[in-house]
Formats: structure tokens, sequence, C-alpha cells
């Protein structure tokens, strides 16, 4: 029983969202249609929504007060307004639009990457701070188009990230503007800049449209990309078409787009739309602190470092 409701209370952010989103488009409809049940049905999911958001919001608060770090109750309050916004709740339909699409169409297995070697996308050692291929690791298990995302952060940051009221400047983080390497060959198709790096550190921006800030989408086969998101504004050196080899420069760590502290959020997937898409697992070569060399799916809590 302790297990269901813990997993209950881990999902509950993402259950909220997609009840409110729900009643929102219910509503909708249902006003459009003439449908009174369907209006009222709205309701009864809407303020489902908020519930699951209260369960949200006092988990997080309680870690919050355990923690000490007041800060990231900013980070908090942000990102729930964020989403309460208009433009949140239409981002968040057009998410599940896509992840219903991706669930019917259903999962094309490994060949999309047979072949391909994937290396760690960047120099020095990172730590993995969300992603895995268990549930339990994922970065958004609930999301199709991110399951198998990883975000990873310098490892001179990962004690920082406990602390977000003592490093709010981004030149506190030795993520931030860190080189960002090409994971594997392929040509570029899909390129974004210009959207400005969230300052200071924890802070969402209300008006932030693209959640995944400045980003390179590379692709590696026909149902084969590589996504780097989040990157700093100004620092992508890539343009659409160009072709790119293992290693080479796409750009530089940031903190833009929905993201509350520098890091770079990478991740294989079946289409070149960050929206549309199917996340997949990469196996990827890197080597350890001890210089042990593997090529596998890097876990939560693990130092990747370049091989």
């Amino acid at each position: 029983m302790q297990r269901v409701i813990e997993s209950i209370v881990r999902r509950s952010g993402v259950l909220a969202s997609r009840l409110l989103v729900a009643g929102f488009l219910a509503n909708a409809v249902g006003r459009i249609a003439g449908f009174d049940f369907v209006v009222k049905a709205s309701h009864a999911l809407s303020l489902a929504g908020l519930g699951f958001g209260g369960l949200w919001l006092g988990d997080r608060l309680y870690k919050l007060a355990r923690s000490g770090d007041f800060c990231v109750l900013e980070t908090y309050l942000t990102m729930g307004l964020w989403a309460l916004s208009p433009w949140g709740l239409v981002t968040q339909a057009v998410q599940l639009a896509g992840e219903a699409i991706q669930r019917l169409q259903g999962d094309p297995g490994g060949k999309c990457s047979e072949g391909i070697e994937f290396y760690a996308p960047f120099k020095h050692c990172w730590i993995v701070v969300r992603g895995g291929v268990r549930r339990e690791e994922s970065h958004s298990w609930g999301l199709v188009s991110q399951r198998y995302a990883y975000d990873m952060i310098r490892v001179e940051d990962y004690e920082k990230l406990g602390s977000l009221c003592r490093y709010r400047r981004l030149s506190d983080w030795a993520t931030y503007g860190a080189p960002v390497l090409a994971s594997a060959d392929g040509v570029v198709v899909a390129v974004r800049d210009g959207v400005p790096d969230n300052e200071p550190v924890g802070r969402i921006r209300l008006s932030t449209r693209v959640l995944d800030g400045n980003y390179v989408v590379i692709k590696h086969s026909e149902c084969a990309y590589t996504l780097y998101a989040h990157l700093r504004r100004g620092s992508i050196v890539v343009r659409e078409g160009d072709k790119v080899r293992r290693g080479e420069a796409v750009g530089e760590a940031g903190n833009s787009g929905m993201s509350t502290a520098p890091h770079l959020h990478f991740q294989l997937m079946t289409n070149p739309s960050i929206v549309y898409t199917r996340s997949i697992p990469v196996k990827m070569t890197y080597t350890s602190t001890r210089g042990e060399k593997y090529t596998r799916h890097p876990r939560r809590g693990e130092v990747v470092c370049p091989p």
C-alpha cells in the first residue's frame, strides 16, 4: 500500500497537468457543442486536477522544509503559474496530442539505432541527474516523448542543486557555457536559438513558449535523431543542413526554456519534432571516473566521462 501511495505522490504533478488540460478541452468542446453533461464532466476533471496539484505542492513543500533551501519555493511557484497560464495549457494540450499519436503508432524497437555508435556528448565528467531505462530512474516515464531522455550536469555542480539560494548567478555554474558535442555522425535538421537563459537560477520565465529552449536536432537515420536542449543563447555554431562528425561542437550548455538550473537535456528519438516523437533508449560509449570504458545505458546518479 505504501508503494502505491508513493507512486501516486510521485506522479501527482503529471496527473494534475493532464487532468487540468483535459478539463480545459472538455469545457471548450462542451460549450461549443452545447453538451451540458460534457461541461459538468469538465468541472469534475478540473477539480480532480486541482486535487492532485495540491498533493504535488504539499509533497514539494514538505521536501522544501526538510532541505531548508527556500529558493526552491520560487521554482515551484513559477512552474505552477506557467502550467496554469493560457500558453502553458495550450503547450500541455499539444504535448498530450503528440503523446496520443505516438502511443497509437507503437514502439519501433531498437531497429532505429542499429549500427550507430553514440558517444558522451560533452567534454569533462558529467553526472546523470535524471534518466535511465527503468521506471524509477526515468526522466519522465509517463511521457513517451521523454521517457528515455537524460538531464546531465557537470560533476562540479551536482551539490549546488540542493543549495540554489547560494548559486543564483549563471556564472556560478561550471555547466553553463560548457561545450556540447555531437554524439554521432549526422546531419543537422533543426536549430532554435534566441531564447534567453533563465537568471536568477531557479526562476522560470512565465513568458516561456519553447520548453526545450535553444536546441539542436541531428539526424542519424530515418528514425534516429538526437536532441541537445536548453543550450546557451547565442552559442549554437551549426545550421540546418550542416553535416557533423561525432565529437564536433554544436553549442554550449545553458539554462534556456523550461530549465531551473544549467544542464543538458539529451535524448535519442524517432522524429525530428520534439513534441510528436518517441524517445528511445540510447546506448552510449563513455568511461567511468576510474577509466573503465562502457557501451551501455547510463543510469541516474552515474558519472559519465568522455571515452
